[in-house]
């Protein structure tokens, strides 16, 4: 009975075990997600300089590019001066970021003022352009409308979820 019962609770010690390493894998990534806009914003607003046209340049802003293709990768781009776009163009970028472990993207979405979302996207880029700290938010149905703020939702493999929230202000925080 006693070698059992000792079955029993090592079992159940190593399920919550696992799902507790899921949770805190989930909440790092989420975390590593928000860093990655807190740098990205800081090359938009200090001096990171992009390369252009064999020349030296300050005045790119900075982003992040979210597409439905791929729930395990983000790339860091570097908006070119004077493209006045705000919008990832695969020649712009400067790096890939991974998210690992099974943990993946599972949406991202426009935040409008009124706090609906729009999560139906095929792209989102959120770019941070000298001198302001704040964010231009574009997706692919952005045409003449503004986002408030920018949504991605991380899930894990057990299907828990964070968010990382990017107000247009600047603000960036992870829910």
């Amino acid at each position: 009975l006693a070698i059992a019962l000792f079955g029993l609770i090592s079992a159940f010690l190593v399920l919550i075990y696992q799902k507790m390493g899921d949770q805190l894998f989930l909440t790092a990534t989420a975390y590593d997600v928000g860093l990655s806009f807190r740098e990205t914003q800081g090359y938009g607003v200090s001096v990171k300089v992009y390369r252009v046209n064999d020349s030296d340049t300050f005045d790119s802003g900075y982003g992040l590019h979210f597409d439905t293709a791929n729930a395990t990768t983000f790339v860091r781009f570097a908006d070119a001066p004077g493209a006045g776009q705000y919008l990832y163009d695969h020649a712009e970028a400067i790096g890939t970021l991974r998210i690992e472990r099974n943990t993946r993207i599972l949406k991202f979405c426009g935040v409008f003022a009124d706090n609906t979302e729009q999560c139906a996207l095929s792209f989102l880029d959120v770019v941070f352009v000298r001198p302001n700290p704040d964010a231009v938010i574009r997706t692919d149905k952005s045409g003449t409308e503004t986002y408030k703020a920018a949504r991605v939702y991380i899930a894990s493999p057990t299907g828990d979820t964070r968010v990382v929230e990017v107000v247009n202000t600047g603000q960036i925080s992870i829910k």
